[in-house]
């Protein structure tokens, strides 16, 4: 349940004017973006915003798209620049959880269409590039991981251009979906560390089962870039 006990809601801002609640959709998301909002912590206060009632209302279009709307603790609260961003980061890993559900439901429906393809890979693509650029400024993983990740989808978006304009459709494969999941969670993981008063313990084991997941997750992924290639080079024979 939405905490009501933190005065009346703010007016909705032109992020979300004219966005309209899916119930269905809503009802579907709603606890998974909770739970992913419950990770972000008020950094001058150990608990998670969600406790702290800075969260009004949480919604999902029935185009997917996920509004929340929030306050702060106090006028000028100095985490005016951080928890935003956190919020929304947050809210895109849910994004990691659904991805496959997604494209089940589409082809079990027969809704699949091109646009939609391209727009799942250029979706899929960019979320995993914010994460990943997030967790190298606050020093989780490596920079090489954000490098590789850019140079393989900077890599097979080439070819998939390429192949549309000769007309060669270079469909994606089940393969793909795994690493992108894989990497997801990795990262997923990668992120607990970063949540306050984390027991040293357990921060130094979770950060490397993260890692290795990141790194097997970018490996699956380069290997799809391969077959995406081939896959390119043998119909252009």
């Amino acid at each position: 349940m939405i905490p009501q006990d933190s005065g009346p809601a703010p007016e909705a801002t032109y992020e979300t004017t004219g966005l309209v609640a899916d119930p269905a959709k809503t009802g579907e998301l709603r606890e998974s973006i909770q739970r992913a909002l419950k990770t972000v912590f008020d950094p001058e206060i150990p608990v998670d915003i969600w406790e702290l009632g800075l969260i009004y209302d949480v919604f999902v279009t029935a185009d997917g798209v996920a509004a929340i709307r929030m306050t702060l603790t106090a006028p000028g609260c100095p985490a005016a620049q951080v928890l935003p961003s956190q919020v929304a980061d947050a809210a895109r890993t849910v994004a990691g959880v659904t991805d496959h559900l997604d494209g089940y439901l589409a082809r079990r429906l027969k809704q699949e269409t091109a646009l939609g393809a391209m727009l799942d890979q250029v979706a899929d693509s960019f979320t995993t590039a914010i994460l990943l650029a997030m967790l190298v400024v606050t020093g989780g993983i490596p920079f090489a991981y954000l490098v590789i990740f850019l140079l393989r989808e900077f890599w097979v978006g080439t070819v998939r251009w390429y192949g549309a304009t000769v007309g060669i459709e270079i469909p994606s494969i089940a393969l793909g979906k795994m690493a992108t999941a894989v990497i997801y969670w990795a990262i997923l993981t990668v992120a607990i560390i970063i949540l306050p008063d984390m027991p040293a313990r357990v921060v130094t084991p979770v950060h490397w089962i993260g890692l290795v997941g990141l790194g097997v997750g970018l490996a699956i992924s380069c290997l799809t870039g391969w077959r995406y290639t081939k896959t390119l080079g043998s119909q252009m024979v």
